[in-house]
């Protein structure tokens, strides 16, 4: 599943395009029952601020 692009630096706080720098996998497990998993995979973008240089994923999970 792809996870939305950051757009604000959580360091600093700017706001707007950041510059892409990779693409993470990352995967979450979920207990469905007593003896089931459910496993999701993200394409989760990794950015870099161009005021401070901040390293900043986007979020697999949605809160």
């Amino acid at each position: 599943m792809e996870v939305d692009t950051p757009t604000t630096c959580p360091r600093c706080g700017l706001t707007g395009p950041l510059i892409f720098t990779r693409q993470d996998k990352a995967w979450v497990t979920e207990l469905v029952s007593q003896n089931a998993m459910q496993v999701a995979e993200y394409h989760v973008p990794v950015m870099e601020c161009l005021q401070c240089h901040h390293a900043v994923r986007g979020d697999p999970i949605p809160i």
